[in-house]
């Protein structure tokens, strides 16, 4: 308790006002005190005060709101301090809830996203020397969940459960790896001053005609150093159920998101320097959540017991054993959680929250209700950059059930094609594909982008997309090892004009929209940065390609050169000049207009659909490798990676003219003079000057694009081999695969002498 005089100061200061006679003053409860006052007007009137007695560091906010005093704001007041105790505001103007709606979630998030803008504030305003872990070091705390006794309580109650896919003891096991592996990476996101265990009792109110309308926080002894979705996601799942999250956790999430960001802005804080949104933020949330269900689990545990219960619940774990075999809805209660742990453990990389998005997304806003879902592996290796799952969730809607089949593709496993990926930026790029150039293409009303696509229903940046598994509408690969034939030539032809002329179509909308030229590759820099054709230093995808050109010479020498128009010898001598072209044609031209290329058009990402065994559609898959280049690199590209030499001599100029109508007619539909964009004397001009490009590109695809899978896979199985022949040196493959597969070698063989033809021709 406060002295009298300091219980006068105590009062003047919270009412300012000097005149004034303290009555009396007493403690009322537990941390209350009341106070009665005589004013000089000889009115008597009581206040009622909380106190709170805070240790050691848990006190930083209040001692740092005398150095910054905006950082206090979203605290509640405090009218006195002495040592550990500290009185903050009125008791009776405060309110607690004990549930939340949408708008009183959304202020306290509004409220958090002030707090922790000025935590950053603190560290960035001194050019980011200043570091709150640094001078306040016992912040650094590590989370303990997994040696507590409710965690421990919580395997005992996953003993009780039925096994299913897993033991017993797989689901701890594989449980507590996820969780250690959560709490001891060391991550690259940005942390600030967290207050730890925000709750309905941990917030309080100030209402204005029973409405909430401010809010403050109490209670700092969680307080520690962490991501500050942290704080936001701990908040979200102590004060809603798992519907309300269905609804609005991504309107929530994002809302929080803009406050930090306003907030930032007034401090002239840029948050995309911060903490960007997909690369940090939306990454943080997926990295963080397992650790929030985990520990929202372990409370609820003791939420969900009988009042009369929480009070013995730690005496002893066998309480909670028999609660959960004997009270069906406490059991109930308990197993809705415990089958959200459980499907972490079995479907690592999406969480129920990415299923309830990937559902939304497929069938908009119809009510459903989510039976089941489940990642199955795809058992053969179908991309090189990637591993591939299906997906299948089973909902009930319109009084039926359905199953949806998605298609997902997570970052690669292996550590050379990963490495290779992330350099190559295979996954930003892919992302930006689907996540903002299709919808901006949409937005004008380019609908012939969904033509020539695949539906994209969820995009994580760097980890994870879910598609539409167009396999159950007959869309399939076709055999990467033979050529195609001219029936699906023409089809694929005519979706890839259709590709490019929707880049062509939203740089000229965008242009209108803007009255400045706009250009994507100045827009979207990153997204369309060049994978492979690189000399970027210690960049794996320009290493990939520079041991690949390296064993060209060797592969040379496996191709007889008997009335070849140039020897083997002459023809080795101009390799490295070729290939300066090579990267050359690889950036974006001066000369022709660019598009939005693909850059990776063999067989196996494109999609085609047979329809009693005749080819009908198809869909260009896989945009990890992504250029701007002039349409005719992209045309050529999958020309020469997917016919063979005797098509190409028969049918290339009538697949050109095919392509180049399709490119027309798609401009012209959405209202623009094809002649004055890109008129055919130009395009023809531009498949000549690409040419060299195209040649040069198949010659290194196809030591990998046209291997037999069998014998693929002894290095698939191999991280050493694998790294061998992507980063060290292919020659020894080739030879081998020249020896081994007869197929390989004939397609590889013609590859080479285009490429002979290229060098006589133009070198």
């Amino acid at each position: 308790m406060p002295t009298s005089a300091e219980v006068f100061l105590l009062v003047k200061k919270y009412l300012n006002m000097e005149n004034l006679t303290v009555l009396d003053c007493s403690e009322t409860c537990e941390n209350a005190i009341q106070i009665q006052i005589l004013t000089e007007n000889k009115e008597q009137h009581q206040v009622t005060f909380v106190t709170r007695q805070f240790i050691n560091y848990f006190q930083l906010e209040y001692q740092e709101e005398e150095k910054y005093p905006s950082f206090g704001s979203t605290l509640i007041p405090c009218y006195f301090k002495k040592g550990n105790l500290y009185i903050p505001e009125e008791f009776n103007v405060l309110i607690q809830l004990k549930s939340f709606n949408l708008d009183e979630i959304k202020l306290v998030l509004k409220t958090l996203a002030k707090c922790h803008a000025e935590s950053i504030y603190l560290e960035e305003k001194n050019s980011g020397k200043c570091n709150l872990i640094d001078e306040y070091p016992r912040l650094q705390k590590t989370n303990k969940i997994l040696e507590s006794y409710l965690f421990k309580t919580l395997n005992s109650l996953i003993d009780l459960l039925p096994e299913d896919k897993l033991t017993h003891q797989e689901f701890k096991h594989n449980l507590t790896t996820i969780i250690t592996e959560i709490i001891n990476k060391e991550n690259q996101f940005r942390k600030v001053l967290c207050h730890g265990y925000l709750s309905d009792d941990t917030i309080l109110f100030k209402c204005k005609n029973e409405i909430p309308v401010e809010c403050k926080f109490m209670n700092f002894n969680q307080q520690h150093y962490n991501l500050p979705i942290y704080d936001v996601l701990h908040f979200i799942y102590m004060v809603t159920n798992m519907e309300f999250r269905k609804e609005y956790l991504n309107e929530l999430l994002e809302f929080y998101y803009n406050c930090l960001k306003i907030n930032l802005y007034k401090k002239d804080l840029n948050i995309e320097n911060i903490l960007p949104l997909e690369q940090d933020f939306e990454a943080s949330i997926n990295y963080i959540l397992p650790l929030i269900k985990l520990q929202t689990t372990c409370i609820r545990l003791v939420q969900y017991l009988k009042p009369e219960l929480q009070k013995k619940c730690f005496e002893d774990t066998q309480l909670f054993i028999n609660t959960f075999k004997n009270d069906e809805e406490y059991k109930q209660s308990v197993m809705s959680h415990l089958k959200d742990l459980r499907n972490i453990v079995i479907n690592p990389g999406l969480t129920l929250e990415d299923i309830y998005r990937v559902i939304k997304n497929k069938i908009g806003d119809q009510k459903c209700s989510l039976l089941n879902y489940e990642l199955i592996p795809i058992g053969e290796v179908s991309g090189f950059f990637g591993e591939h799952k299906k997906l299948k969730i089973k909902i009930h809607v319109n009084n039926e059930t359905q199953t949806l089949n998605f298609f997902v593709k997570f970052t690669p496993k292996g550590e050379a094609q990963k490495s290779i990926a992330d350099d190559c930026g295979s996954f930003y790029k892919e992302n930006f594909f689907y996540r903002h150039f299709v919808p901006m293409v949409r937005k004008f009303g380019a609908t012939i982008i969904n033509e020539c696509t695949v539906p994209c229903y969820f995009t994580r940046l760097n980890d994870v997309l879910v598609f539409e598994d167009l396999n159950i509408c007959n869309y399939g690969i076709l055999n990467h090892r033979q050529p195609l034939d001219f029936e699906v030539v023409e089809i694929v032809v005519k979706q890839m004009a259709k590709l490019h002329a929707s880049s062509i179509i939203l740089e000229e909308k965008m242009s209108e929209q803007t009255k400045t030229k706009f250009y994507l590759k100045e827009q979207y820099r990153d997204g369309l940065e060049e994978s492979f054709f690189t000399r970027k230093e210690n960049h794996q995808g320009g290493i990939s390609m520079k041991i690949s050109i390296e064993g060209i010479p060797d592969q040379i020498d496996l191709s007889p050169d008997d009335g070849s128009i140039l020897s083997n010898g002459e023809f080795k001598k101009k390799i490295e000049k070729i290939y300066e072209r090579v990267y050359e044609l690889a950036k974006p031209s001066e000369e022709f207009r660019n598009t939005l290329c693909h850059g990776d058009p063999w067989v196996n990402n494109i999609l085609v659909q047979k329809v009693d065994g005749k080819p009908t559609d198809a869909k260009l898959i896989d945009f990890q490798l992504m250029r701007y280049c002039p349409p005719a690199q992209d045309l050529l590209g999958f020309i020469y990676l997917t016919t063979n030499r005797k098509f190409r001599h028969n049918h290339l100029d009538e697949i050109l003219e095919i392509y180049y109508k399709e490119f027309s007619r798609s401009l012209e539909i959405n209202g623009f003079d094809p002649e004055k964009i890109y008129s055919r004397d130009v395009f023809r001009k531009s498949i000549e000057y690409m040419r060299p490009q195209a040649v040069g590109q198949t010659v290194i695809y196809y030591h990998i694009c046209v291997t037999n899978p069998e014998l693929m896979a002894d290095y698939t199985a191999d991280e050493a081999k694998m790294r061998q022949i992507f980063l060290e040196d292919r020659r020894d493959f080739v030879a081998e695969m020249y020896d081994r597969d007869p197929i390989y070698k004939e397609r590889n063989r013609e590859a080479i002498e285009d490429l002979r033809d290229i060098c006589a021709k133009y070198f």
